[in-house]
């Protein structure tokens, strides 16, 4: 159940970051568009607009009659991301012009001005189509600026093809603020000859602007496969993962309790690998014991090395142990949009010299367990190759507290009751010292509320009589059960 709703956590927060940038991609305004009138009689200069201010327009050559230019430039739509506008030019020439002049509004309204309130790089992608409707003397000019720079002319002036199109993809580069791109129109009319008859020519078409943004990246998931050593070495505890995809380094997070909130982190990882994390074998300081059931030995850490597609696993060596006590590590992924989410716990411990009494995976002086929950007890003999084949005696008792009862574990491997005086308890067994990996001496147990002591011991030599103050290698726990 842990899992599958850290699963669903990680999904939640992954869909919330997806939607939070979905919206703040770009946020794209568009300010005052053109609807202007430009009208030129003869050799002299234009008269007469519409409202707006023209400046530095180019006088006619010879001839005598008008001509007369109307542009609009016009937004159909805006989702925030994509601007679809619309030009239309009409131009009515009459008879006897020759209209060789660029007319060239002045000012700011001769243009349809695209805001941009995004910082990030980004592709802008400009595509354009027109309809001409008679003759045209020549495209109007259709311009393209980031700010005041120039970027592209959409439309060659000198096209005479009825439907021109195009498309350009233009990267801009990230910057702090605001950004503008402005399209602007203008006439353009050119003959070599004045007209004979009046002429209303008309050009129509759309421009689209497209701001592509790659998507923000995402922290990355939180690491999968953390597996704590229990009790492979002495003076640490390997902690390994497997790698996240898109992570630029870890978070390795320790606790003496299952609670990552008030878990300590270990160390600030700035790279990958970092201090303490090895990409390679583990290396071989403290010895390597016998391991629990999914601990790992020195030989066995295969940091860097992956099969089957697999992502690579890292190491952390946490050194700062102190013996007989469990630690819980979680681990959690980074990159520059931040961190993942913690991952899933596991425990792990330094080896021992001698016995050790592991309960549901836990050692230490003291232990805790909730009321109802099964106890498997486990018993283990570790890094005692100094010793290996000396004759002892083994022993196992046990006391409950609340009812003062005592128990020892004989040679048949049986609770029996007994008065508490160590005169009246027999070994388990009588033979020569070696490494033992966990063993199991209780599966299942379930016990009432109380408080509970549990002991394994060795003493030498064998001759079938505990003493206290003799050679002896002594573990116990105290087990609290509410």
């Amino acid at each position: 159940m842990r899992s599958m709703l850290a699963v669903s956590w990680a999904v939640l927060l992954a869909m919330l970051a997806a939607a939070a940038t979905a919206g703040s991609v770009v946020k794209v305004s568009v300010h005052a568009g053109v609807h202007a009138q430009e009208i030129q009689s003869g050799a002299a200069d234009y008269a007469g607009d519409s409202g707006d201010t023209y400046a530095g327009a180019t006088a006619f050559a010879s001839g005598t009659g008008t001509v007369e230019v109307v542009s609009t430039l016009s937004v159909v739509s805006n989702d925030g991301q994509t601007v679809v506008m619309a030009f239309d030019q009409q131009r009515n020439i009459g008879a006897g012009a020759r209209p060789s002049a660029v007319f060239n509004p002045a000012g700011t309204t001769n243009a349809l001005h695209v805001t941009v309130a995004a910082e990030e790089a980004f592709t802008l992608t400009t595509t354009w189509s027109a309809a001409c409707s008679g003759y045209m003397f020549g495209m109007p000019y259709v311009d393209l600026y980031n700010g005041s720079t120039y970027m592209a002319g959409l439309f060659d002036s000198w096209v005479d093809q009825p439907n021109p199109s195009g498309t350009r993809n233009d990267p801009v580069a990230g910057q702090a603020g605001e950004r503008t791109f402005r399209i602007t129109i203008t006439g353009n009319s050119f003959a070599s000859v004045p007209v004979t008859s009046q002429r209303n020519d008309r050009v129509t078409g759309t421009i689209t602007l497209h701001f592509a943004f790659a998507p923000p990246p995402l922290p990355p998931p939180a690491p999968a496969g953390v597996s704590a050593t229990d009790g492979a070495y002495t003076n640490k505890v390997s902690v390994s993962w497997q790698a996240s995809a898109g992570a630029e380094s870890y978070q390795v997070w320790r606790n003496t309790a299952d609670d990552a909130s008030s878990a300590v982190l270990l160390g600030a990882v700035a790279d990958c690998p970092a201090p303490g994390l090895r990409a390679a074998p583990a290396d071989a300081d403290g010895p390597a014991l016998t391991a629990a059931p999914g601990a790992s030995a020195a030989g066995s850490d295969s940091a860097g090395e992956s099969s089957g597609g697999e992502l690579p696993s890292l190491i952390y060596h946490d050194r700062a142990v102190a013996p007989n006590t469990t630690y819980y590590y979680w681990v959690k992924a980074v990159n520059s949009a931040g961190s993942s989410a913690f991952s899933e716990d596991d425990t792990g411990y330094p080896g021992v010299v001698g016995p050790l009494v592991i309960v549901n995976g836990m050692v230490g002086d003291n232990a805790a367990a909730a009321y109802g929950v099964p106890l498997t007890i486990f018993l283990a003999m570790m890094n005692v190759d100094a010793w290996v084949g000396y004759g002892v005696d083994w022993w196992v008792a046990a006391l409950a507290q609340n009812t003062g009862s005592w128990l020892y574990l004989n040679s048949t491997f049986n609770w029996v009751g007994f008065d508490g005086q160590l005169q009246n308890i027999q070994p388990v067994h009588q033979g020569p010292l070696a490494n033992i990996a966990p063993m199991p001496i209780a599966q299942g147990l379930v016990l009432a509320p109380g408080v509970y002591n549990i002991w394994f011991a060795v003493d030498y030599p064998k001759d079938g009589v505990l003493d206290l103050h003799g050679t002896l290698l002594l573990s116990g726990t105290t087990l609290t059960v509410e």
